[in-house]
């Protein structure tokens, strides 16, 4: 179980890097290799440098993205870069003006990138760091300080050949492909996605990959599948990575059970998740009075109604806050809390409107009964975030 939750937290299990690590991966591979590729439908790698698990989702979701990044010109020289690499062979060595003109021309009918703009220079600076941290590139000899602050800025580097197991094999044509659904969509045209492996693999790979799935009929065809072969998947999720399957009459997710973590999991030890699952429990006490009622378990109410039950929620915990929250602006910490409600698959947003999903109600956030009502300052409100507040689920229907 640990080995496989090792691949399934890590992009790859890298030889040089941890050679202990690699070995028991490795020589566990055996117990986890069907589940991976006939439940999951996903590609497992093992050669002499890495183990990796292509982990292709389903659904694609704004969370997915690479955390260090934060502009689509980072994904576009990201890609440049990799080409470049190709071309370097394992262990060549070259100096990044060498690099940076390769990039320039090869990103100019994409996006003509200017380097004596800055905003340019850092977005290929986190590609650098970004590669660097995977241990596909290795720096060397600093000249003339960061490139992000000085383009004359000089350094040199080695490929180390990992960057060739980077990309994802799709066994497709991308050429065509323009949005996530294009890559979503189902290359094999005859199958009918609703039956058989393709249904199988799409089902566990949203529980092993989203926090939460869900479906508005009954007829749902991944629905009906949850439900008759529940013991099935109960059984292959539990055995290989832990925690239970839930299932309710709208949703669906894997939840872990006490002293279970891996991967990213609510609460994630941020200031900003510990107010979330106390906004999940004021949103219950709300509901549960019936102030809203959907036949689906789904909850519409305007923006600015969740907005206001938002601020009604700091204002009721805010003395656990830190001062950061605490002072936030409303638009700020409103927005900053929708965002985290959509990652986790909490909620919807509809033009005006904010849908509040089923898995609002298994969430909910609570100070012990010894917390004192004092203002805390940053460090101490990091602290809370991380033990002072506890999650609760309710009853599995």
């Amino acid at each position: 179980m640990e080995e496989l939750r090792m691949l399934m937290e890590n992009y790859w299990i890298d030889r040089g890097k941890d050679k202990a690590a690699y070995a028991r991966v490795r020589r566990e591979s055996g117990k986890f290799r069907e589940f991976i590729t006939e439940r999951l439908g996903w590609k497992l790698i093992i050669n002499e440098r890495v183990i990796k698990v292509e982990k292709v989702p389903s659904m694609a979701s704004p969370s997915m993205g690479i955390t260090e990044f934060q502009t689509a010109l980072d994904y576009i020289l990201l890609c440049a870069v990799l080409v470049f690499l190709e071309d370097q062979g394992e262990n060549g060595q070259f100096l990044l003006t060498e690099l940076v003109e390769n990039v320039e021309i090869q990103v100019r009918e994409v996006y003509p990138v200017d380097w004596t703009r800055f905003a340019d220079r850092k977005a290929l600076v986190r590609v650098l760091k970004y590669l660097e941290n995977k241990g596909m590139l290795l720096a060397y000899e600093k000249q003339g300080g960061d490139f992000g602050s000085n383009e004359g800025g000089q350094v040199l580097y080695e490929n180390t050949g990992l960057s060739r197991y980077f990309a994802t094999t799709f066994g497709r044509s991308m050429e065509e492909c323009r949005t996530s659904e294009d890559f979503e969509a189902n290359p094999w045209t005859d199958l009918d996605t609703d039956r058989g492996a393709l249904r199988t693999h799409r089902v566990y790979r949203n529980l092993v990959t989203r926090p939460a799935i869900y479906w508005t009929e009954a007829t749902d065809p991944d629905a009906i599948y949850l439900k008759n072969q529940r013991s099935s998947i109960t059984a292959q999720i539990t055995g290989h990575l832990g925690g239970t399957l839930h299932i309710h009459r709208n949703a669906a997710a894997v939840m872990l059970d006490d002293g279970e973590a891996w991967g990213d999991t609510l609460p994630n030890g941020t200031a900003l998740s510990g107010c979330l699952l106390l906004f999940c429990g004021d949103i219950r006490e709300k509901l549960g009075s019936g102030t809203l009622e959907d036949s689906r378990e789904r909850f519409r109410l305007s923006q600015r109604t969740f907005s206001m039950w938002a601020l009604e929620s700091r204002q009721r915990h805010g003395s656990g806050y830190s001062k950061g929250l605490r002072e936030m602006s409303e638009e700020a910490f409103t927005g900053g809390l929708l965002a985290e409600m959509e990652r986790w698959c909490l909620a919807d947003v509809d033009g005006e409107d904010v849908i509040l999903l089923p898995m609002v109600g298994k969430m909910r956030g609570e100070y012990p009964v010894d917390f004192k009502e004092t203002p805390l300052d940053e460090a101490e409100a990091d602290g809370a975030g991380k033990s002072g507040k506890k999650g609760e689920e309710a009853e599995d229907e």
